[in-house]
Protein backbone atom coordinates (compact mmCIF):
# COMPACT_ATOMS: atom_id res chain seq x y z
CA UNK A 1 0.00 0.00 0.00
CA UNK A 2 2.90 2.58 0.63
CA UNK A 3 5.11 2.17 -2.26
CA UNK A 4 1.63 2.86 -4.47
CA UNK A 5 1.37 6.02 -2.30
CA UNK A 6 4.73 7.05 -2.56
CA UNK A 7 4.47 6.62 -6.48
CA UNK A 8 1.34 8.27 -6.74
CA UNK A 9 2.22 11.35 -5.03
CA UNK A 10 6.02 11.27 -6.81
CA UNK A 11 4.01 11.05 -9.81
CA UNK A 12 1.65 14.45 -8.62
CA UNK A 13 4.87 16.14 -8.06
CA UNK A 14 6.82 15.85 -10.99
CA UNK A 15 3.44 16.89 -12.86
CA UNK A 16 3.51 20.09 -10.40
CA UNK A 17 6.22 20.62 -7.97
CA UNK A 18 4.08 22.81 -5.77
CA UNK A 19 2.09 19.59 -5.31
CA UNK A 20 4.35 18.76 -2.79
CA UNK A 21 3.28 20.67 -0.04
CA UNK A 22 0.63 17.73 0.10
CA UNK A 23 3.05 15.91 2.53
CA UNK A 24 3.02 18.50 4.84
CA UNK A 25 -1.16 17.96 5.03
CA UNK A 26 -0.60 14.57 5.12
CA UNK A 27 1.53 14.78 8.12
CA UNK A 28 -1.08 16.75 9.85
CA UNK A 29 -3.63 14.04 9.42
CA UNK A 30 -1.56 11.60 10.64
CA UNK A 31 -0.84 13.97 13.91
CA UNK A 32 -4.47 14.50 14.13
CA UNK A 33 -5.24 10.72 14.02
CA UNK A 34 -2.46 9.91 16.61
CA UNK A 35 -1.19 7.65 14.19
CA UNK A 36 1.30 4.72 15.66
CA UNK A 37 5.06 5.00 14.95
CA UNK A 38 5.09 2.42 12.45
CA UNK A 39 2.45 4.17 10.34
CA UNK A 40 4.79 7.35 10.89
CA UNK A 41 8.06 5.38 9.98
CA UNK A 42 6.41 3.92 6.48
CA UNK A 43 4.64 6.72 5.82
CA UNK A 44 8.62 8.80 6.19
CA UNK A 45 9.74 6.46 3.86
CA UNK A 46 7.00 6.70 1.00
CA UNK A 47 7.49 10.47 1.77
CA UNK A 48 11.00 10.63 1.18
CA UNK A 49 11.38 8.08 -1.46
CA UNK A 50 8.96 10.74 -3.78
CA UNK A 51 10.96 14.20 -2.64
CA UNK A 52 14.24 12.12 -3.54
CA UNK A 53 12.23 11.34 -6.94
CA UNK A 54 11.33 15.20 -7.63
CA UNK A 55 14.74 16.70 -6.59
CA UNK A 56 16.41 16.63 -10.23
CA UNK A 57 13.17 18.61 -11.52
CA UNK A 58 13.16 21.59 -8.47
CA UNK A 59 17.46 21.51 -9.60
CA UNK A 60 16.22 22.02 -13.15
CA UNK A 61 13.60 25.40 -12.37
CA UNK A 62 15.49 26.47 -10.11
CA UNK A 63 18.11 27.69 -13.02
CA UNK A 64 14.23 28.62 -14.92
CA UNK A 65 13.17 30.80 -11.58
CA UNK A 66 13.03 33.74 -13.86
CA UNK A 67 9.86 32.69 -15.23
CA UNK A 68 8.02 33.47 -12.18
CA UNK A 69 9.88 36.70 -11.63
CA UNK A 70 6.73 38.25 -12.30
CA UNK A 71 4.86 37.35 -9.11
CA UNK A 72 4.67 39.55 -6.29
CA UNK A 73 4.10 39.05 -2.57
CA UNK A 74 0.56 38.10 -1.49
CA UNK A 75 -1.30 40.57 0.98
CA UNK A 76 -4.36 39.92 2.70
CA UNK A 77 -6.74 40.85 -0.43
CA UNK A 78 -4.99 37.68 -1.88
CA UNK A 79 -5.86 35.66 0.92
CA UNK A 80 -9.82 36.53 0.60
CA UNK A 81 -9.74 35.99 -2.79
CA UNK A 82 -8.43 32.71 -2.27
CA UNK A 83 -11.29 31.95 0.18
CA UNK A 84 -13.75 33.14 -1.45
CA UNK A 85 -12.78 30.79 -4.28
CA UNK A 86 -12.75 27.70 -1.89
CA UNK A 87 -15.27 28.70 -0.58
CA UNK A 88 -17.96 30.39 -2.62
CA UNK A 89 -18.03 33.78 -4.43
CA UNK A 90 -21.19 34.37 -2.87
CA UNK A 91 -22.74 34.65 0.91
CA UNK A 92 -25.53 32.62 -0.19
CA UNK A 93 -22.80 29.98 -0.65
CA UNK A 94 -20.25 31.12 2.05
CA UNK A 95 -22.03 31.01 4.67
CA UNK A 96 -23.87 27.73 4.80
CA UNK A 97 -20.12 26.33 3.72
CA UNK A 98 -18.95 27.59 6.63
CA UNK A 99 -21.33 26.33 9.00
CA UNK A 100 -20.69 23.05 7.41
CA UNK A 101 -17.28 23.40 7.59
CA UNK A 102 -17.19 23.69 11.66
CA UNK A 103 -19.36 21.11 11.95
CA UNK A 104 -16.88 18.93 10.23
CA UNK A 105 -14.00 19.99 11.99
CA UNK A 106 -15.89 19.62 15.34
CA UNK A 107 -16.50 15.78 14.66
CA UNK A 108 -14.30 14.32 17.03
CA UNK A 109 -11.19 11.74 15.23
CA UNK A 110 -10.68 8.65 17.01
CA UNK A 111 -7.36 7.38 18.08
CA UNK A 112 -5.78 5.11 14.99
CA UNK A 113 -8.28 6.34 12.59
CA UNK A 114 -8.14 8.39 9.69
CA UNK A 115 -11.74 10.63 9.00
CA UNK A 116 -12.78 12.36 6.47
CA UNK A 117 -12.43 15.47 7.94
CA UNK A 118 -9.00 14.89 9.63
CA UNK A 119 -8.02 14.80 5.54
CA UNK A 120 -10.07 17.57 4.23
CA UNK A 121 -9.06 20.35 6.50
CA UNK A 122 -5.65 20.24 6.32
CA UNK A 123 -5.77 19.50 2.56
CA UNK A 124 -7.21 22.99 2.08
CA UNK A 125 -5.35 24.95 4.65
CA UNK A 126 -1.79 23.95 4.94
CA UNK A 127 -0.70 23.77 1.15
CA UNK A 128 -2.27 27.62 0.60
CA UNK A 129 -0.95 29.15 4.17
CA UNK A 130 2.68 27.47 3.65
CA UNK A 131 3.28 29.05 0.32
CA UNK A 132 1.68 32.13 1.01
CA UNK A 133 3.98 32.80 4.14
CA UNK A 134 6.99 31.48 2.03
CA UNK A 135 5.76 33.88 -0.72
CA UNK A 136 5.66 37.14 1.71
CA UNK A 137 10.01 36.77 1.47
CA UNK A 138 10.20 35.10 -1.90
CA UNK A 139 7.40 35.68 -4.39
CA UNK A 140 6.32 32.04 -5.56
CA UNK A 141 2.21 32.40 -5.09
CA UNK A 142 -0.53 32.61 -7.21
CA UNK A 143 -3.93 31.06 -7.17
CA UNK A 144 -3.27 28.50 -9.64
CA UNK A 145 -0.73 26.66 -8.07
CA UNK A 146 -2.68 25.61 -5.08
CA UNK A 147 -6.02 25.10 -6.87
CA UNK A 148 -5.05 21.31 -5.78
CA UNK A 149 -6.03 22.35 -2.30
CA UNK A 150 -9.69 23.66 -3.18
CA UNK A 151 -11.05 19.22 -3.50
CA UNK A 152 -10.37 19.45 0.60
CA UNK A 153 -13.32 22.50 1.17
CA UNK A 154 -16.09 20.25 -0.39
CA UNK A 155 -14.47 17.51 1.02
CA UNK A 156 -14.61 19.27 4.57
CA UNK A 157 -17.89 20.26 3.99
CA UNK A 158 -19.20 17.05 3.11
CA UNK A 159 -18.10 15.87 6.07
CA UNK A 160 -20.15 18.72 8.06
CA UNK A 161 -23.00 17.59 6.38
CA UNK A 162 -22.88 14.13 7.24
CA UNK A 163 -22.26 14.87 10.64
CA UNK A 164 -25.27 17.59 10.45
CA UNK A 165 -27.58 14.22 8.85
CA UNK A 166 -26.99 11.95 11.21
CA UNK A 167 -27.75 14.17 14.34
CA UNK A 168 -31.25 14.76 12.60
CA UNK A 169 -31.58 11.42 11.76
CA UNK A 170 -30.98 10.38 15.73
CA UNK A 171 -33.26 13.23 17.13
CA UNK A 172 -36.27 11.64 14.73
CA UNK A 173 -35.59 8.35 16.08
CA UNK A 174 -35.59 9.19 19.45
CA UNK A 175 -38.50 11.97 19.65
CA UNK A 176 -40.99 11.27 16.56
CA UNK A 177 -40.99 7.68 15.46
CA UNK A 178 -40.89 4.34 17.89
CA UNK A 179 -37.63 2.63 17.34
CA UNK A 180 -39.60 -0.66 16.11
CA UNK A 181 -41.35 1.05 13.93
CA UNK A 182 -37.84 3.09 12.68
CA UNK A 183 -36.17 -0.14 12.05
CA UNK A 184 -38.75 -1.88 10.12
CA UNK A 185 -39.13 0.97 7.75
CA UNK A 186 -35.40 1.74 7.06
CA UNK A 187 -35.01 -0.36 4.16
CA UNK A 188 -37.74 1.07 2.54
CA UNK A 189 -36.54 4.47 3.46
CA UNK A 190 -33.07 3.80 1.36
CA UNK A 191 -33.94 4.32 -1.48
CA UNK A 192 -36.17 7.13 -0.55
CA UNK A 193 -33.01 8.65 0.76
CA UNK A 194 -30.51 8.07 -2.32
CA UNK A 195 -33.17 9.60 -4.44
CA UNK A 196 -33.30 12.91 -1.74
CA UNK A 197 -29.58 12.93 -2.04
CA UNK A 198 -29.45 12.81 -6.05
CA UNK A 199 -31.78 14.87 -6.16
CA UNK A 200 -29.71 17.68 -4.03
CA UNK A 201 -27.07 17.57 -6.03
CA UNK A 202 -28.55 18.28 -9.07
CA UNK A 203 -30.49 21.14 -7.69
CA UNK A 204 -26.55 22.46 -6.25
CA UNK A 205 -25.67 21.68 -9.68
CA UNK A 206 -28.73 23.56 -11.38
CA UNK A 207 -28.15 26.66 -9.16
CA UNK A 208 -24.13 26.83 -10.05
CA UNK A 209 -24.93 26.55 -13.91
CA UNK A 210 -25.11 30.44 -14.61
CA UNK A 211 -21.99 30.36 -12.54
CA UNK A 212 -20.17 28.05 -14.44
CA UNK A 213 -21.28 29.78 -17.95
CA UNK A 214 -19.71 33.26 -16.48
CA UNK A 215 -16.28 31.44 -15.55
CA UNK A 216 -15.92 29.90 -18.83
CA UNK A 217 -16.86 33.74 -20.50
CA UNK A 218 -13.79 36.19 -21.51
CA UNK A 219 -14.56 38.65 -19.11
CA UNK A 220 -13.91 36.24 -16.25
CA UNK A 221 -10.05 36.00 -17.45
CA UNK A 222 -7.68 38.43 -15.63
CA UNK A 223 -6.20 39.01 -18.74
CA UNK A 224 -8.16 39.46 -22.46
CA UNK A 225 -4.89 39.93 -24.81
CA UNK A 226 -6.95 39.62 -27.87
CA UNK A 227 -8.63 43.23 -27.14
CA UNK A 228 -4.96 43.83 -26.34
CA UNK A 229 -3.76 43.13 -29.91
CA UNK A 230 -6.78 44.92 -30.90
CA UNK A 231 -5.59 48.27 -29.38
CA UNK A 232 -2.04 47.73 -30.27
CA UNK A 233 -2.91 47.37 -33.76
CA UNK A 234 -5.51 50.36 -33.60
CA UNK A 235 -2.68 52.67 -31.45
CA UNK A 236 0.90 52.23 -33.81
CA UNK A 237 2.08 52.84 -36.81
CA UNK A 238 4.40 50.57 -39.22
CA UNK A 239 7.82 50.93 -37.91
CA UNK A 240 6.68 51.99 -34.34
CA UNK A 241 8.79 50.45 -31.48
CA UNK A 242 7.13 48.25 -28.26
CA UNK A 243 9.00 47.24 -25.45
CA UNK A 244 7.51 44.84 -23.30
CA UNK A 245 7.83 44.78 -19.61
CA UNK A 246 8.65 42.14 -18.50
CA UNK A 247 9.34 39.81 -21.49
CA UNK A 248 6.04 37.60 -21.09
CA UNK A 249 4.22 40.79 -21.83
CA UNK A 250 4.91 39.48 -25.33
CA UNK A 251 2.44 37.00 -24.69
CA UNK A 252 -0.50 38.88 -26.13
CA UNK A 253 1.83 39.66 -29.76
CA UNK A 254 2.79 35.45 -29.31
CA UNK A 255 -0.92 34.60 -29.44
CA UNK A 256 -2.43 37.43 -31.41
CA UNK A 257 0.53 38.98 -33.64
CA UNK A 258 -2.14 40.73 -36.04
CA UNK A 259 -2.18 43.73 -34.02
CA UNK A 260 2.19 43.83 -33.94
CA UNK A 261 2.66 43.64 -37.56
CA UNK A 262 4.86 46.10 -38.55
CA UNK A 263 5.91 46.81 -35.00
CA UNK A 264 10.03 46.49 -33.83
CA UNK A 265 10.14 44.55 -30.81
CA UNK A 266 13.46 47.02 -29.01
CA UNK A 267 15.06 43.95 -26.76
CA UNK A 268 14.28 40.88 -28.37
CA UNK A 269 17.32 39.28 -29.45
CA UNK A 270 15.63 35.88 -30.81
CA UNK A 271 12.43 35.10 -30.99
CA UNK A 272 10.46 32.52 -29.43
CA UNK A 273 10.45 29.98 -32.16
CA UNK A 274 14.13 30.36 -32.45
CA UNK A 275 15.23 30.35 -28.90
CA UNK A 276 13.01 27.46 -27.66
CA UNK A 277 12.16 29.39 -25.14
CA UNK A 278 8.17 30.88 -23.97
CA UNK A 279 8.40 34.37 -24.71
CA UNK A 280 12.06 34.77 -26.28
CA UNK A 281 15.24 36.05 -25.67
CA UNK A 282 16.40 39.44 -24.92
CA UNK A 283 19.27 41.62 -25.30
CA UNK A 284 21.48 42.24 -22.36
CA UNK A 285 21.20 46.10 -20.39
CA UNK A 286 24.13 47.43 -22.86
CA UNK A 287 22.42 46.93 -26.10
CA UNK A 288 19.51 47.80 -25.25
CA UNK A 289 19.95 50.96 -23.74
CA UNK A 290 22.11 51.43 -26.99
CA UNK A 291 18.96 50.61 -28.89
CA UNK A 292 15.96 52.89 -26.56
CA UNK A 293 19.11 55.95 -27.21
CA UNK A 294 18.12 56.10 -30.63
CA UNK A 295 14.07 56.60 -29.88
CA UNK A 296 12.35 59.47 -29.48
CA UNK A 297 9.30 57.32 -28.62
CA UNK A 298 8.47 53.74 -27.68
CA UNK A 299 5.28 51.89 -26.83
CA UNK A 300 5.16 50.17 -23.89
CA UNK A 301 2.76 46.97 -22.84
CA UNK A 302 3.50 46.49 -19.36
CA UNK A 303 1.17 43.94 -17.24
CA UNK A 304 0.00 45.65 -13.65
CA UNK A 305 2.61 43.62 -11.73
CA UNK A 306 5.10 45.99 -13.75
CA UNK A 307 3.64 49.21 -12.55
CA UNK A 308 3.56 48.51 -8.70
CA UNK A 309 5.98 49.90 -6.56
CA UNK A 310 6.75 47.07 -4.78
CA UNK A 311 7.91 44.89 -8.39
CA UNK A 312 11.63 44.23 -8.22
CA UNK A 313 12.95 43.05 -11.04
CA UNK A 314 15.57 40.29 -11.13
CA UNK A 315 16.96 40.28 -14.34
CA UNK A 316 19.55 43.29 -15.62
CA UNK A 317 17.71 43.65 -18.70
CA UNK A 318 13.58 44.45 -16.72
CA UNK A 319 15.99 46.69 -14.22
CA UNK A 320 17.49 48.55 -17.15
CA UNK A 321 14.60 48.90 -19.16
CA UNK A 322 12.62 50.65 -15.88
CA UNK A 323 15.89 52.38 -15.84
CA UNK A 324 15.55 54.15 -19.01
CA UNK A 325 12.27 54.54 -19.29
CA UNK A 326 12.26 56.54 -16.00
CA UNK A 327 15.03 58.28 -16.72
CA UNK A 328 14.97 59.43 -20.36
CA UNK A 329 11.13 59.58 -21.53
CA UNK A 330 8.16 60.80 -20.53
CA UNK A 331 4.27 59.46 -20.27
CA UNK A 332 2.48 60.62 -22.76
CA UNK A 333 -0.52 58.10 -23.11
CA UNK A 334 -2.26 55.20 -21.36
CA UNK A 335 -4.58 52.79 -22.85
CA UNK A 336 -5.41 50.68 -20.45
CA UNK A 337 -6.71 46.62 -21.01
CA UNK A 338 -8.10 43.91 -18.52
CA UNK A 339 -4.65 42.44 -17.65
CA UNK A 340 -2.38 44.97 -19.87
CA UNK A 341 -1.53 48.38 -19.67
CA UNK A 342 -0.42 50.15 -23.56
CA UNK A 343 1.59 53.18 -22.86
CA UNK A 344 2.71 55.96 -24.84
CA UNK A 345 6.22 56.91 -23.81
CA UNK A 346 8.42 60.27 -25.45
CA UNK A 347 11.77 61.18 -24.71
CA UNK A 348 12.46 64.16 -22.55
CA UNK A 349 13.39 67.65 -24.41
CA UNK A 350 16.96 68.29 -24.76
CA UNK A 351 18.20 71.35 -23.41
CA UNK A 352 21.38 72.27 -24.05
CA UNK A 353 23.89 73.69 -21.40
CA UNK A 354 25.54 76.66 -22.39
CA UNK A 355 29.19 76.79 -23.28
CA UNK A 356 32.09 79.48 -23.40
CA UNK A 357 32.34 80.57 -27.44
CA UNK A 358 28.82 79.30 -28.41
CA UNK A 359 27.26 81.95 -30.30
CA UNK A 360 23.88 83.78 -28.95
CA UNK A 361 20.54 82.37 -29.81
CA UNK A 362 19.86 85.10 -32.76
CA UNK A 363 23.15 84.91 -34.22
CA UNK A 364 23.21 81.00 -34.94
CA UNK A 365 23.54 79.71 -38.60
CA UNK A 366 20.06 79.76 -40.41
CA UNK A 367 21.65 75.91 -41.51
CA UNK A 368 21.44 74.62 -38.16
CA UNK A 369 17.79 74.29 -37.11
CA UNK A 370 17.42 73.17 -33.70
CA UNK A 371 16.15 69.60 -33.66
CA UNK A 372 13.60 69.54 -31.32
CA UNK A 373 11.71 71.85 -33.87
CA UNK A 374 10.37 68.88 -35.84
CA UNK A 375 9.57 66.68 -32.99
CA UNK A 376 6.35 64.86 -33.90
CA UNK A 377 5.35 64.30 -29.76
CA UNK A 378 5.93 68.17 -28.15
CA UNK A 379 5.81 67.45 -24.32
CA UNK A 380 1.98 68.39 -23.25
CA UNK A 381 1.23 69.70 -19.63
CA UNK A 382 3.17 68.11 -16.73
CA UNK A 383 5.64 65.47 -17.29
CA UNK A 384 4.01 61.59 -15.59
CA UNK A 385 5.93 59.80 -12.97
CA UNK A 386 8.18 56.56 -14.65
CA UNK A 387 7.39 53.43 -14.20
CA UNK A 388 8.33 50.91 -11.49
CA UNK A 389 8.53 52.38 -7.77
CA UNK A 390 7.11 55.71 -8.06
CA UNK A 391 4.16 54.81 -10.56
CA UNK A 392 2.17 53.01 -8.58
CA UNK A 393 1.77 56.46 -6.11
CA UNK A 394 -0.28 58.19 -8.58
CA UNK A 395 -0.86 56.69 -11.99
CA UNK A 396 -1.64 58.89 -14.59
CA UNK A 397 -4.96 58.98 -16.56
CA UNK A 398 -4.70 58.42 -20.27
CA UNK A 399 -4.55 62.30 -21.76
CA UNK A 400 -5.67 62.77 -25.71
CA UNK A 401 -2.70 63.18 -27.95
CA UNK A 402 -2.45 66.66 -29.63
CA UNK A 403 -0.15 65.03 -32.94
CA UNK A 404 -2.57 62.26 -33.35
CA UNK A 405 -5.31 63.48 -32.72
CA UNK A 406 -8.08 61.32 -29.98
CA UNK A 407 -7.88 58.40 -28.64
Amino acid sequence: MWWGYGATVAVTCLLHEFAVLLLLAHAATLAVARMPRRVWWRWGCAAGGAVLALSPLVLVSHGQSGQVAWLTAPDWESVDRLLRAFAGPTQAVFVPFLVLAVLGLLTPVPRGEITLAAVAAPLMVLPPAVLITVSRFRPLYDERYVLYALAGAPLLAAAGADRLARAVARRWDRWAVPRAAWRARTRARVPVAAVAGVLAVALALTAQLPLLHQDRTPDRRPDNLAAVSAAVGRELRPGDPVLFLPSLARRSALAYPDGYRGARDVALRASATASGTLYGEEEGPAELRRRLAGLDHVWVVAAPFALRSGWRPRTPTERAKLAVIGEDFTLREQLTRRGVTLRLYVRHPRVAEPRAGDLPVDDQPVDDPDPWIDDPYPPVGDPYPPVGDRAAEHLPAAVPRTVRGPV
